[in-house]
């Protein structure tokens, strides 16, 4: 399969992230989930969907081929619970959606002075019932560690037991490549997940900080980029024998086309330790 000229020539090492030191030992509990951060492309009828599938039926053949899917929607405007509930009736009980929170909270707020928000979207999250994987939350390019009591105030004010899982992206979060040590410990003692970000252009956002049991990994694709398959190959590795009780797998690419065709080759041809996902059963590990 071919995913463009030189896309999986390797030029140098700086892809390189280090997962080596992570247990092996695979248990039956390791849910691996696979998906993209949209379902309504009409470019991938005939290919990732059947040719005559109509865009009522998008969503309804994607999770027959992945089980899960970013639900960025949330991230621009509320989704009203009829859309949630009509979501969830085309999909089987083991596929999982993953809602960003609102830019409202996160951006323009910047997690300040709007618990009535809050409150809204855990209420709209739990319409998701047993088809919510976690939710994610993407903090503000400069929202950096001095703003660290806003991000604990904004945490104490959710749930007990909430799905969460947050994605920092400024680099003074991390030391060593891991989420500062009381930070990563905090989120060790409160079941909080993170958002690992595997991009070519910013490896600094590429950390260890394995905290939740709800791990997210966004994988960030370039068609121009050399280090693709050597990147997959580390994760497709990790995956095979990680201990984490659900990682959520999703691949970016900007240009959506060919996105689907790079999960199915991660999915099928490369990442044969899993099961193919038929519409209601989860992709477990052989």
């Amino acid at each position: 399969m071919n995913f463009g000229a030189g896309i999986f020539e390797l030029k140098d090492d700086s892809y390189r992230f280090d997962l080596s030191t992570f247990p092996n030992k695979l248990t039956k509990h390791n849910l691996i989930f696979l998906g993209l951060p949209q379902w309504r492309e009409p470019r991938w009828k005939g290919s990732f969907y059947s040719k005559d599938c109509t865009s009522q039926n998008f969503l309804n053949e994607y999770s027959q081929r992945l089980n899960c899917v970013e639900v960025s929607s949330t991230f621009y405007s509320p989704v009203s619970i009829e859309t949630i509930k009509s979501w969830k009736q085309q999909v089987g009980q083991g596929f999982r959606f993953l809602p960003k929170w609102p830019k409202l909270i996160t951006h323009d707020q910047h997690l300040k002075y709007c618990d009535d928000e809050i409150k809204n979207f855990c209420n709209i999250l739990e319409v998701f019932d047993e088809n919510l994987g976690t939710s994610l939350l993407q903090l503000p390019p400069k929202f950096s560690v001095e703003f660290k009591n806003d991000l604990f105030y904004f945490l104490q004010k959710l749930p007990n037991n909430f799905k969460i899982a947050i994605e920092f992206r400024h680099s003074s979060w991390f030391e060593n490549n891991r989420l500062y040590k009381k930070l990563e410990n905090y989120f060790l003692k409160e079941n909080i997940s993170t958002v690992i970000s595997d991009t070519p252009n910013r490896r600094d956002l590429c950390h260890y900080s394995f905290t939740g049991s709800n791990q997210v990994i966004r994988f960030l694709s370039d068609e121009h980029d050399s280090t693709d398959q050597k990147r997959l190959e580390i994760w497709k590795d990790f995956l095979s024998r990680n201990e984490l009780e659900n990682s959520y797998f999703i691949l970016h690419r900007p240009d959506n086309i060919n996105t689907a065709e790079l999960i199915k080759y991660f999915s099928y041809e490369t990442y044969s330790q899993i099961q193919v996902l038929s519409q209601n059963k989860q992709l477990d590990l052989i």
